[in-house]
Protein backbone atom coordinates (compact mmCIF):
# COMPACT_ATOMS: atom_id res chain seq x y z
CA UNK A 1 0.00 0.00 0.00
CA UNK A 2 2.86 2.40 0.80
CA UNK A 3 4.37 1.76 -2.60
CA UNK A 4 1.03 2.37 -4.33
CA UNK A 5 0.60 5.60 -2.38
CA UNK A 6 4.11 6.71 -3.34
CA UNK A 7 3.58 6.00 -7.04
CA UNK A 8 0.03 7.30 -7.51
CA UNK A 9 -0.55 10.04 -4.89
CA UNK A 10 0.84 13.52 -4.25
CA UNK A 11 1.53 13.63 -0.49
CA UNK A 12 4.43 16.06 -0.01
CA UNK A 13 6.72 18.19 -2.15
CA UNK A 14 9.65 15.79 -1.78
CA UNK A 15 7.53 12.70 -2.47
CA UNK A 16 5.81 14.36 -5.43
CA UNK A 17 9.13 15.34 -7.04
CA UNK A 18 10.45 11.80 -6.52
CA UNK A 19 7.24 10.28 -7.89
CA UNK A 20 7.33 12.57 -10.93
CA UNK A 21 11.00 11.76 -11.52
CA UNK A 22 10.25 8.04 -11.32
CA UNK A 23 7.38 8.13 -13.80
CA UNK A 24 9.23 10.43 -16.17
CA UNK A 25 12.24 8.13 -16.02
CA UNK A 26 10.06 5.11 -16.77
CA UNK A 27 8.19 7.02 -19.48
CA UNK A 28 11.26 8.37 -21.21
CA UNK A 29 13.16 5.12 -20.80
CA UNK A 30 10.52 2.74 -22.14
CA UNK A 31 8.97 4.98 -24.78
CA UNK A 32 12.33 6.14 -26.12
CA UNK A 33 13.39 2.50 -26.31
CA UNK A 34 10.24 1.75 -28.34
CA UNK A 35 10.80 4.80 -30.54
CA UNK A 36 14.39 3.77 -31.12
CA UNK A 37 13.00 0.39 -32.14
CA UNK A 38 10.82 2.15 -34.73
CA UNK A 39 13.84 4.05 -36.08
CA UNK A 40 15.88 0.84 -36.31
CA UNK A 41 13.10 -1.04 -38.10
CA UNK A 42 12.34 1.82 -40.46
CA UNK A 43 15.99 2.53 -41.26
CA UNK A 44 16.75 -1.13 -41.97
CA UNK A 45 13.65 -1.66 -44.12
CA UNK A 46 13.70 1.62 -46.04
CA UNK A 47 17.48 1.97 -46.34
CA UNK A 48 19.39 5.27 -46.15
CA UNK A 49 17.57 6.81 -49.14
CA UNK A 50 14.04 5.87 -48.03
CA UNK A 51 14.58 6.81 -44.41
CA UNK A 52 16.32 9.98 -45.53
CA UNK A 53 13.24 10.93 -47.58
CA UNK A 54 11.04 10.58 -44.48
CA UNK A 55 13.46 12.58 -42.30
CA UNK A 56 13.76 15.31 -44.92
CA UNK A 57 9.97 15.59 -45.19
CA UNK A 58 9.63 15.78 -41.41
CA UNK A 59 12.22 18.57 -41.21
CA UNK A 60 10.75 20.49 -44.16
CA UNK A 61 7.14 20.33 -42.99
CA UNK A 62 8.31 21.14 -39.46
CA UNK A 63 9.51 24.49 -40.77
CA UNK A 64 5.85 25.54 -41.13
CA UNK A 65 5.23 24.70 -37.46
CA UNK A 66 8.12 26.70 -36.05
CA UNK A 67 5.88 29.11 -34.11
CA UNK A 68 2.90 26.82 -33.56
CA UNK A 69 3.62 26.03 -29.90
CA UNK A 70 3.05 29.65 -28.79
CA UNK A 71 4.75 28.74 -25.47
CA UNK A 72 1.31 27.85 -24.11
CA UNK A 73 2.17 24.36 -22.90
CA UNK A 74 4.99 25.47 -20.61
CA UNK A 75 2.90 28.38 -19.33
CA UNK A 76 0.11 25.95 -18.50
CA UNK A 77 2.49 23.96 -16.28
CA UNK A 78 3.87 27.06 -14.59
CA UNK A 79 0.50 28.71 -13.99
CA UNK A 80 -1.58 25.61 -13.28
CA UNK A 81 -1.60 25.97 -9.50
CA UNK A 82 -2.53 29.65 -9.72
CA UNK A 83 -5.48 29.03 -12.02
CA UNK A 84 -8.16 29.23 -9.29
CA UNK A 85 -8.17 33.01 -9.43
CA UNK A 86 -8.17 32.94 -13.24
CA UNK A 87 -10.77 30.34 -14.30
CA UNK A 88 -10.59 31.20 -18.01
CA UNK A 89 -6.80 30.86 -18.31
CA UNK A 90 -6.50 27.17 -19.14
CA UNK A 91 -9.63 26.92 -21.28
CA UNK A 92 -8.45 29.91 -23.32
CA UNK A 93 -4.99 28.35 -23.60
CA UNK A 94 -6.55 25.14 -24.93
CA UNK A 95 -8.53 27.02 -27.57
CA UNK A 96 -5.42 28.93 -28.69
CA UNK A 97 -3.41 25.70 -28.91
CA UNK A 98 -5.98 23.96 -31.12
CA UNK A 99 -6.43 27.02 -33.33
CA UNK A 100 -2.67 27.37 -33.71
CA UNK A 101 -2.18 23.73 -34.73
CA UNK A 102 -4.97 23.93 -37.33
CA UNK A 103 -3.74 27.26 -38.71
CA UNK A 104 -0.15 26.16 -39.18
CA UNK A 105 -1.31 22.84 -40.59
CA UNK A 106 -3.29 24.73 -43.25
CA UNK A 107 -0.27 26.97 -43.86
CA UNK A 108 1.85 23.87 -44.46
CA UNK A 109 -0.56 22.60 -47.10
CA UNK A 110 -0.27 25.96 -48.86
CA UNK A 111 3.49 25.55 -48.82
CA UNK A 112 3.24 22.11 -50.41
CA UNK A 113 3.06 23.75 -53.85
CA UNK A 114 6.66 24.91 -53.39
CA UNK A 115 8.09 21.65 -52.03
CA UNK A 116 9.56 18.59 -53.71
CA UNK A 117 8.08 16.15 -51.17
CA UNK A 118 5.52 13.66 -52.58
CA UNK A 119 1.93 14.59 -51.78
CA UNK A 120 0.92 11.57 -49.63
CA UNK A 121 4.12 11.78 -47.57
CA UNK A 122 3.65 15.53 -47.08
CA UNK A 123 0.02 15.05 -46.03
CA UNK A 124 0.72 12.34 -43.45
CA UNK A 125 3.53 14.40 -41.90
CA UNK A 126 1.21 17.43 -41.63
CA UNK A 127 -1.42 15.27 -39.91
CA UNK A 128 1.23 13.96 -37.52
CA UNK A 129 2.38 17.44 -36.49
CA UNK A 130 -1.13 18.89 -36.11
CA UNK A 131 -2.32 16.06 -33.86
CA UNK A 132 0.94 16.02 -31.89
CA UNK A 133 0.71 19.76 -31.12
CA UNK A 134 -2.85 19.41 -29.82
CA UNK A 135 -1.88 16.35 -27.77
CA UNK A 136 1.06 18.19 -26.22
CA UNK A 137 -1.27 20.65 -24.49
CA UNK A 138 -3.14 17.87 -22.71
CA UNK A 139 0.19 16.41 -21.63
CA UNK A 140 1.13 19.84 -20.26
CA UNK A 141 -2.04 19.79 -18.16
CA UNK A 142 -1.07 16.38 -16.80
CA UNK A 143 2.29 17.83 -15.79
CA UNK A 144 0.59 20.78 -14.15
CA UNK A 145 -1.57 18.27 -12.23
CA UNK A 146 1.72 16.51 -11.40
CA UNK A 147 0.28 13.27 -12.77
CA UNK A 148 3.29 12.04 -14.71
CA UNK A 149 2.01 8.47 -14.33
CA UNK A 150 -0.73 9.37 -16.84
CA UNK A 151 1.85 10.93 -19.14
CA UNK A 152 3.68 7.60 -19.09
CA UNK A 153 0.56 5.79 -20.34
CA UNK A 154 0.03 8.39 -23.09
CA UNK A 155 3.60 8.07 -24.33
CA UNK A 156 3.49 4.29 -24.11
CA UNK A 157 0.35 4.12 -26.23
CA UNK A 158 1.87 6.37 -28.88
CA UNK A 159 5.19 4.54 -29.11
CA UNK A 160 3.60 1.11 -28.94
CA UNK A 161 1.12 1.92 -31.70
CA UNK A 162 3.85 3.21 -34.02
CA UNK A 163 6.13 0.24 -33.32
CA UNK A 164 3.45 -2.40 -33.90
CA UNK A 165 2.17 -0.66 -37.01
CA UNK A 166 5.68 -0.27 -38.41
CA UNK A 167 6.54 -3.92 -37.75
CA UNK A 168 3.46 -5.32 -39.47
CA UNK A 169 2.90 -2.81 -42.28
CA UNK A 170 6.27 -1.41 -43.31
CA UNK A 171 7.61 -4.79 -44.41
CA UNK A 172 4.55 -5.23 -46.61
CA UNK A 173 4.58 -1.64 -47.87
CA UNK A 174 8.21 -0.39 -47.63
CA UNK A 175 7.61 3.27 -48.41
CA UNK A 176 8.24 6.49 -46.46
CA UNK A 177 4.51 7.23 -46.68
CA UNK A 178 3.73 4.08 -44.69
CA UNK A 179 6.07 5.15 -41.91
CA UNK A 180 4.57 8.64 -41.80
CA UNK A 181 1.05 7.16 -41.60
CA UNK A 182 2.05 4.99 -38.63
CA UNK A 183 3.49 7.99 -36.80
CA UNK A 184 0.26 9.92 -37.43
CA UNK A 185 -1.81 7.01 -36.13
CA UNK A 186 0.28 6.82 -32.96
CA UNK A 187 -0.16 10.54 -32.36
CA UNK A 188 -3.94 10.23 -32.75
CA UNK A 189 -4.16 7.34 -30.26
CA UNK A 190 -2.08 9.29 -27.72
CA UNK A 191 -4.28 12.36 -28.25
CA UNK A 192 -7.41 10.41 -27.31
CA UNK A 193 -5.73 9.02 -24.19
CA UNK A 194 -4.38 12.41 -23.08
CA UNK A 195 -7.78 14.05 -23.50
CA UNK A 196 -9.33 11.38 -21.30
CA UNK A 197 -6.75 11.62 -18.51
CA UNK A 198 -6.79 15.44 -18.50
CA UNK A 199 -10.58 15.75 -18.79
CA UNK A 200 -10.88 17.23 -15.28
CA UNK A 201 -7.75 19.32 -15.47
CA UNK A 202 -9.30 22.25 -17.34
CA UNK A 203 -12.39 23.92 -15.95
CA UNK A 204 -14.76 25.01 -18.69
CA UNK A 205 -14.99 28.79 -19.01
CA UNK A 206 -15.75 31.28 -21.78
CA UNK A 207 -12.90 32.32 -24.03
CA UNK A 208 -11.17 35.39 -22.57
CA UNK A 209 -9.46 37.88 -24.87
CA UNK A 210 -7.62 39.32 -21.88
CA UNK A 211 -6.20 35.91 -20.98
CA UNK A 212 -5.42 35.26 -24.64
CA UNK A 213 -3.42 38.49 -24.81
CA UNK A 214 -1.57 37.56 -21.61
CA UNK A 215 -0.78 34.07 -22.92
CA UNK A 216 0.49 35.35 -26.26
CA UNK A 217 2.55 38.11 -24.66
CA UNK A 218 4.20 35.84 -22.09
CA UNK A 219 4.39 32.79 -24.29
CA UNK A 220 5.89 34.57 -27.28
CA UNK A 221 9.51 34.15 -26.11
CA UNK A 222 8.85 30.44 -25.58
CA UNK A 223 7.16 30.21 -28.97
CA UNK A 224 10.33 31.61 -30.47
CA UNK A 225 12.15 28.56 -29.11
CA UNK A 226 10.46 26.68 -31.93
CA UNK A 227 12.71 28.68 -34.23
CA UNK A 228 15.82 27.79 -32.24
CA UNK A 229 14.82 24.12 -32.20
CA UNK A 230 14.42 24.23 -35.97
CA UNK A 231 17.79 25.93 -36.44
CA UNK A 232 19.52 23.34 -34.27
CA UNK A 233 17.80 20.08 -35.18
CA UNK A 234 16.05 20.41 -38.55
CA UNK A 235 17.83 23.03 -40.65
CA UNK A 236 20.95 20.87 -40.90
CA UNK A 237 18.98 18.01 -42.47
CA UNK A 238 17.37 20.38 -44.97
CA UNK A 239 20.81 21.76 -45.86
CA UNK A 240 22.20 18.24 -46.25
CA UNK A 241 19.31 17.39 -48.57
CA UNK A 242 19.93 20.58 -50.55
CA UNK A 243 23.68 20.08 -50.97
CA UNK A 244 23.58 16.27 -51.03
CA UNK A 245 20.89 13.62 -51.47
CA UNK A 246 18.33 11.60 -49.49
CA UNK A 247 20.88 8.91 -48.61
CA UNK A 248 23.09 11.54 -46.93
CA UNK A 249 20.09 12.73 -44.93
CA UNK A 250 19.39 9.15 -43.90
CA UNK A 251 22.94 8.60 -42.62
CA UNK A 252 22.90 11.86 -40.65
CA UNK A 253 19.37 11.30 -39.33
CA UNK A 254 20.26 7.91 -37.86
CA UNK A 255 23.21 9.40 -35.96
CA UNK A 256 21.12 12.36 -34.80
CA UNK A 257 18.32 10.07 -33.59
CA UNK A 258 20.66 8.19 -31.27
CA UNK A 259 21.95 11.46 -29.83
CA UNK A 260 18.37 12.67 -29.39
CA UNK A 261 17.48 9.45 -27.57
CA UNK A 262 20.35 10.03 -25.13
CA UNK A 263 19.29 13.67 -24.65
CA UNK A 264 16.04 12.60 -22.97
CA UNK A 265 18.04 11.81 -19.81
CA UNK A 266 18.53 15.47 -18.84
CA UNK A 267 15.12 16.36 -20.23
CA UNK A 268 13.21 14.15 -17.80
CA UNK A 269 15.41 15.10 -14.84
CA UNK A 270 14.95 18.82 -15.56
CA UNK A 271 11.20 18.55 -16.15
CA UNK A 272 10.83 16.60 -12.91
CA UNK A 273 12.31 19.43 -10.81
CA UNK A 274 10.60 22.22 -12.81
CA UNK A 275 7.31 22.22 -10.82
CA UNK A 276 9.30 22.49 -7.57
CA UNK A 277 11.42 25.31 -9.00
CA UNK A 278 8.23 27.13 -9.98
CA UNK A 279 6.62 26.70 -6.55
CA UNK A 280 9.74 27.57 -4.49
CA UNK A 281 11.35 30.02 -6.89
CA UNK A 282 11.31 32.71 -4.20
CA UNK A 283 13.73 30.77 -1.98
CA UNK A 284 17.30 31.79 -3.02
CA UNK A 285 18.96 29.02 -0.99
CA UNK A 286 16.76 26.38 -2.63
CA UNK A 287 17.50 27.78 -6.11
CA UNK A 288 21.26 27.79 -5.57
CA UNK A 289 21.26 24.28 -4.15
CA UNK A 290 19.25 22.83 -7.04
CA UNK A 291 21.24 24.80 -9.64
CA UNK A 292 24.62 23.64 -8.34
CA UNK A 293 23.65 19.99 -7.98
CA UNK A 294 21.87 19.73 -11.32
CA UNK A 295 24.60 21.43 -13.37
CA UNK A 296 27.37 19.34 -11.82
CA UNK A 297 25.48 16.06 -12.18
CA UNK A 298 24.33 16.70 -15.75
CA UNK A 299 27.72 17.89 -16.99
CA UNK A 300 29.40 14.79 -15.57
CA UNK A 301 26.62 12.59 -16.94
CA UNK A 302 27.02 14.09 -20.40
CA UNK A 303 30.73 13.25 -20.43
CA UNK A 304 30.14 9.64 -19.36
CA UNK A 305 27.32 8.99 -21.84
CA UNK A 306 29.20 10.62 -24.74
CA UNK A 307 32.33 8.60 -24.03
CA UNK A 308 30.49 5.28 -23.83
CA UNK A 309 28.51 5.89 -27.01
CA UNK A 310 31.56 7.11 -28.92
CA UNK A 311 33.52 3.98 -28.04
CA UNK A 312 30.60 1.71 -28.92
CA UNK A 313 29.66 3.39 -32.21
CA UNK A 314 31.90 1.23 -34.41
CA UNK A 315 29.91 -1.93 -33.78
CA UNK A 316 26.66 -0.47 -32.42
CA UNK A 317 25.44 1.39 -35.51
CA UNK A 318 26.11 -1.39 -38.08
CA UNK A 319 24.60 -3.92 -35.65
CA UNK A 320 21.41 -1.94 -35.15
CA UNK A 321 20.86 -0.37 -38.56
CA UNK A 322 22.76 -2.66 -40.91
CA UNK A 323 25.98 -2.40 -42.93
CA UNK A 324 24.45 0.25 -45.17
CA UNK A 325 24.84 2.76 -42.32
CA UNK A 326 28.57 2.38 -41.72
CA UNK A 327 29.12 5.98 -43.02
CA UNK A 328 26.99 7.19 -40.08
CA UNK A 329 29.63 6.01 -37.56
CA UNK A 330 32.03 8.88 -38.20
CA UNK A 331 29.38 11.57 -38.04
CA UNK A 332 27.91 10.03 -34.89
CA UNK A 333 31.29 10.19 -33.16
CA UNK A 334 31.23 13.94 -33.74
CA UNK A 335 27.59 14.54 -32.87
CA UNK A 336 27.64 12.54 -29.65
CA UNK A 337 29.98 15.02 -27.92
CA UNK A 338 27.17 17.59 -28.07
CA UNK A 339 25.73 15.72 -25.08
CA UNK A 340 28.35 17.34 -22.83
CA UNK A 341 26.63 20.67 -23.50
CA UNK A 342 23.05 19.48 -24.12
CA UNK A 343 22.79 17.78 -20.71
CA UNK A 344 23.32 20.87 -18.52
CA UNK A 345 21.75 23.25 -21.08
CA UNK A 346 18.48 21.36 -20.78
CA UNK A 347 18.26 22.26 -17.10
CA UNK A 348 19.33 25.85 -17.76
CA UNK A 349 16.32 26.34 -20.05
CA UNK A 350 13.92 25.17 -17.34
CA UNK A 351 15.72 27.18 -14.67
CA UNK A 352 15.59 30.44 -16.63
CA UNK A 353 11.91 29.92 -17.43
CA UNK A 354 11.17 29.40 -13.73
CA UNK A 355 12.87 32.78 -13.17
CA UNK A 356 10.79 34.34 -15.98
CA UNK A 357 13.95 34.96 -18.04
CA UNK A 358 12.81 33.10 -21.14
CA UNK A 359 13.44 36.03 -23.49
CA UNK A 360 17.11 36.29 -22.55
CA UNK A 361 17.41 32.50 -22.85
CA UNK A 362 15.88 32.68 -26.31
CA UNK A 363 18.26 35.40 -27.50
CA UNK A 364 21.29 33.35 -26.43
CA UNK A 365 19.94 30.18 -28.04
CA UNK A 366 18.90 32.00 -31.21
CA UNK A 367 22.41 33.36 -31.70
CA UNK A 368 23.85 29.86 -31.40
CA UNK A 369 21.19 28.47 -33.76
CA UNK A 370 21.96 31.08 -36.42
CA UNK A 371 25.65 30.25 -36.04
CA UNK A 372 24.79 26.59 -36.60
CA UNK A 373 23.05 27.38 -39.91
CA UNK A 374 25.83 29.70 -41.11
CA UNK A 375 28.50 27.14 -40.25
CA UNK A 376 26.43 24.48 -41.98
CA UNK A 377 26.19 26.51 -45.17
CA UNK A 378 29.96 26.94 -45.11
CA UNK A 379 30.99 23.41 -44.08
CA UNK A 380 28.40 21.06 -45.62
CA UNK A 381 29.32 21.69 -49.30
CA UNK A 382 32.96 20.85 -48.53
CA UNK A 383 32.67 18.21 -45.80
CA UNK A 384 29.16 16.81 -46.19
CA UNK A 385 27.46 15.30 -43.15
CA UNK A 386 30.68 15.59 -41.10
CA UNK A 387 30.63 19.34 -41.69
CA UNK A 388 27.05 19.47 -40.43
CA UNK A 389 28.03 17.57 -37.28
CA UNK A 390 30.99 19.84 -36.58
CA UNK A 391 28.81 22.93 -37.02
CA UNK A 392 26.26 21.56 -34.53
CA UNK A 393 28.97 20.73 -32.00
CA UNK A 394 30.40 24.26 -32.08
CA UNK A 395 26.94 25.84 -31.84
CA UNK A 396 25.88 23.70 -28.86
CA UNK A 397 29.08 24.56 -27.00
CA UNK A 398 28.50 28.27 -27.59
CA UNK A 399 24.88 28.01 -26.50
CA UNK A 400 25.80 26.36 -23.20
CA UNK A 401 28.61 28.81 -22.44
CA UNK A 402 26.47 31.91 -22.96
CA UNK A 403 23.37 30.52 -21.22
CA UNK A 404 25.32 29.31 -18.19
CA UNK A 405 27.04 32.65 -17.79
CA UNK A 406 23.70 34.47 -17.83
CA UNK A 407 21.96 32.00 -15.51
CA UNK A 408 24.62 32.63 -12.87
CA UNK A 409 23.61 36.29 -12.80
CA UNK A 410 19.97 35.53 -11.86
CA UNK A 411 20.57 32.99 -9.13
Amino acid sequence: MKMLSFLFSNVSLRQTVMKNAFWLAVSYGITRFLKLGVVILAARILGPAGYGSFSYALSLVGAFFIFSDLGIGTLAVREYHGRLGRPALLSTARSLKVASAVFFGALAFVGYAFSCVPGPLFGFVVMLLVVSHIRDFSVSILRGMQKMEYEFVVNLLESGTVLVGTYFLLNAHPFPETLAAMYALGAFVSLIASLWFARNGVREAPFSWDEAAWLLRNGFPMALFGLTSFLFFSADQILIGFFGDAADVGQYAVAARIVAAAAVIPAFLSSAVFPALSERGGDPAFRRRVFSRMISALFAGGIVVALILSLAAGFLIPLLFGPGYVPAVGVFRLLVWMLIFIFPASFLDYFLFSRNRQLADFIATLGAGIANVILGIVLIPAYGIHGAAFASLIAQAANFAVTYRYARTVL
